[in-house]
């Protein structure tokens, strides 16, 4: 969902036709993989990438001609010829008049922080293909790409410090919706997709936020500060009985962020924006020259039955 909300973004401030332009199969080495997409208006503007830049100005062309021609088209790339990467890419073109049901679905989800689900019709008429949201417990038609979308990531920042602009600012990049607030008591409404920071950078203020997040279901709790503190704070937490001595703490991260070697406070912010986006995207923070397997990891997709013949 967070990088489709440029998207729903864009095609909402302009409120005119677009082509969307979607990755529905790949072969071997690409930059991007199924579900990436990217907006085409008939003045040349754009929103999202879906390469690495070697494929967008044919992509355009194929997406204006979309908005032309009134009707989806699809082509497969070999990018092995022309770029030296082993692999192909298949993108769909589909014209999208400004009350589309596709993003007015992404965009009324968006401001609720709910999980939903589209396909994308590649089969039958050229007319019918393209991507539609897919209500509960309605089956996808056949042969067609199914799609999770989910919430934002949200992360919230207890505490100032310097590190926290360059955090907001690489956060916001990457989409994510960033708050700042002085207690846990602050907090917005936390989910399956909110990480929270703690940096008040006084014991007993983050010692408060401690007891109250431990209790929340937080995926991802970064406590800034050395590995002395987290034990403080913790044996403070369990002699005061404010926690379990079985309660789980897979999910604090103090010190927070990855080693990555950083001194200043936008190298720590990157170090811990880094260490998020690894817990939440199911990555272990390690060099890929040394990862078995693909780069990219597993695409989020939802099976849906199949409508019978």
């Amino acid at each position: 969902m967070q990088e489709l909300t440029p998207l729903v973004r864009a095609f909402y401030s302009r409120r005119e036709p677009a082509a969307l332009a979607t990755v529905v199969g790949t072969r071997g080495s690409s930059y991007r993989q199924p579900g990436a997409r990217r907006l085409i208006f008939a003045d040349g503007a754009t929103a999202g990438a879906i390469t690495g830049g070697c494929l967008e100005d044919e992509i355009d062309a194929m997406g204006r001609r979309a908005l032309v021609e009134q009707t989806a088209r699809r082509e497969t790339f070999d990018l092995l010829p022309r770029f030296g990467c082993a692999g192909e890419i298949t993108i769909l073109c589909e014209p999208m008049v400004p009350d589309h049901v596709f993003f007015a679905r992404a965009a009324e989800e968006t401001k609720h922080r709910v999980a939903w689900h589209a396909q994308t019709i590649l089969e039958g008429p050229a007319e019918q293909q393209g991507t539609r949201p897919l209500d509960r417990g309605e089956s996808a038609a056949a042969g067609a790409r199914l799609w999770t979308f989910e919430p934002a990531l949200r992360v919230a920042l207890i505490g100032e410090g310097p590190e926290n602009a360059p955090f907001v600012a690489i956060a916001q990049t990457l989409g994510w919706e960033v708050t700042e607030v002085e207690r846990a008591d602050d907090l917005p409404a936390v989910d399956a997709r909110t990480a929270v920071v703690v940096k008040a950078r006084k014991f007993g203020r983050d010692l408060a936020a401690l007891a109250e997040l431990l209790r929340l279901p937080v995926p991802y709790v970064g406590l800034l500060g050395p590995a002395r503190r987290r034990r403080e704070l913790i044996g403070t937490l369990l002699g005061e009985g404010l926690l379990a001595p079985d309660a789980p703490l897979g999910h604090l991260h103090g010190p927070a962020g990855l080693d990555l070697g950083v001194e200043s406070p936008a190298e720590i912010a990157l170090s811990i924006v880094a260490e998020i986006q690894a817990a939440f995207g199911g990555g272990n923070g390690g060099r890929l020259r040394e990862k078995n397997g693909g780069v990219h990891g597993r695409p989020v997709e939802l099976e849906f039955p199949k409508r019978a013949a």
